[in-house]
């Protein structure tokens, strides 16, 4: 399965084939019909415009291994200070990026090594995992999250922006209706 695909593949027959109805967005507030199909062109434009990066699970690995040599254990309380001594400014090879891996193998790596325990049935309901790296605006760099359920089914979960200035505000949920809040 390839999510990224997966995703195109739904979003295009939704589009071409039905019409949503308005529904109580994350934040509580309705989101119309005409917006959800908005969020989906946007979502099949944003994908076909990026760069795609799909990960095997030793470069997932390899990645997860290296942020936590970064930031620390998950039992380690490293300061934010810390944390932007190693991290500068990091230059993107495009504005739009997708990158996907395998979520249970990275899980099933993190359980090799110690860090977590998950049991097989916590380990079978992880898949693959995308992210989509929005660097288009000069203000913030916005990070939308899709997971899959199954092979056919996935699920949008956050939109974040993270705004570029000195104090490095917090990060910002967006509604697929647009609508932002700090979470």
């Amino acid at each position: 399965m390839i999510l990224y695909k997966t995703i195109a593949l739904k979003f295009g027959h939704h589009l071409e084939n039905e019409k949503p109805e308005s529904i109580p967005g994350p934040d509580g507030q309705l989101v119309l019909s005409e917006e959800i199909r908005q969020h989906w062109q946007r979502v099949l434009n944003d994908l076909s415009s990026a760069r795609i990066y799909l990960l095997d699970h030793n470069a997932a690995n390899y990645l997860d291994s290296l942020r936590m040599d970064v930031q620390g254990m998950p039992w380690e309380n490293r300061s934010e200070a810390d944390i932007q001594g190693y991290v500068r400014e990091v230059s993107l090879p495009r504005d739009l990026i997708w990158i996907e891996y395998d979520d249970r193998k990275l899980w099933e790596h993190r359980v090799a090594r110690k860090i977590t325990t998950l049991s097989e049935d916590e380990l079978s309901s992880r898949h693959q995992r995308g992210f989509l790296f929005d660097n288009r605006s000069s203000e913030k760099l916005s990070v939308r999250l899709f997971s899959a359920m199954t092979d056919t089914i996935f699920l949008m979960r956050r939109s974040y922006s993270r705004y570029r200035n000195h104090k490095m505000v917090g990060l910002t949920l967006t509604t697929p209706s647009g609508n932002s809040r700090e979470p």
